[in-house]
């Protein structure tokens, strides 16, 4: 699929797999760059299954569940 893209090179791609894989209810993922995979999952997940209890707290001043 990279066509033997150089590693440095690859973080995009590996993202947009991994936010598909969330799509498709994947609940763990393996990776070398923490942070971006992180906040792409986090990405991913709200857009999957709507924002979380917390973040919608910081949204909404009052909010409870």
């Amino acid at each position: 699929i990279l066509n033997g893209a150089p590693l440095e090179t690859r973080l995009e791609a590996f993202l947009a797999l991994t936010a598909l894989a969330i799509g498709h209810g994947a609940d763990l993922v393996r990776t070398n760059d923490v942070d971006s995979t992180v906040r792409a999952c986090r990405a991913a997940d709200e857009v999957v299954h709507g924002p979380s209890v917390d973040l919608m707290a910081k949204r909404l001043p009052g909010f409870t569940l």
